[in-house]
């Protein structure tokens, strides 16, 4: 690695120090930083880290569209540049998001898994992989006890599973390892499976 690459690491390790003190705007203006030198010297393995953090960043910064599109461009270009490393820690963070942020149980769990296959295919600390065993297992607590009724309030069930149905199948589309309408219906048969019993209860 040359000087320019330990500077782009640094910056990085930098804006992740910001990140983890919640100094979101100031963490953002980093990765941007990070992208834009990556970008100009070569040093692709960078520029989805960049994005990642960036996404990550905004969507605690309460910009939560913004994030997850960056997060998903992360992806798409780890992918392109076949960065297996790169998209496992993007799915476990897109899985996290889901679950603790927007509150998507059934989405953070296809998530969670696409993450775990991408791990089990790259050398990785084994301490990243048992916390996406806990984040995955906290996940399936929270959804087996989710009371839909509480959050909901008095909606009409065939209004409810319509609504329900129709945001699954946005919610699906582009979830790695979906690749047509059959895989489709199928993972959204599984989580309709999880969340019917509270709304039948």
């Amino acid at each position: 690695m040359g000087t320019r690459g330990w500077e782009i690491a640094a910056l990085l390790q930098k804006g992740g120090t910001l990140l983890s003190q919640n100094f979101y705007e100031q963490a953002i203006e980093l990765f941007m930083r990070v992208y834009n030198l990556s970008r100009r010297n070569g040093y692709v393995e960078y520029i989805p880290k960049a994005l990642m953090y960036k996404g990550y960043a905004l969507v605690k910064a309460g910009k939560t569209q913004q994030g997850e599109e960056q997060l998903q461009k992360a992806y798409e270009l780890a992918c392109r540049n076949k960065l297996m490393s790169e998209q496992a820690v993007v799915l476990h963070i897109l899985a996290q998001i889901y679950h603790n942020d927007f509150k998507f149980y059934g989405l953070a769990l296809e998530y969670y898994e696409q993450a775990r296959i991408a791990f089990h295919k790259t050398p990785v600390w084994h301490s990243l992989l048992e916390r996406l065993e806990e984040d995955m297992a906290a996940c399936q607590r929270e959804l087996a006890e989710l009371d839909i009724a509480k959050i909901i309030g008095p909606v009409p069930i065939n209004k409810l599973r319509q609504e329900y149905l129709t945001s699954l199948v946005n919610g699906f589309v582009g979830i790695p390892g979906i690749d047509n309408r059959s895989q489709l219906g199928q993972r959204i048969g599984l989580t309709r499976q999880a969340i019917h019993r509270n709304i039948n209860s």
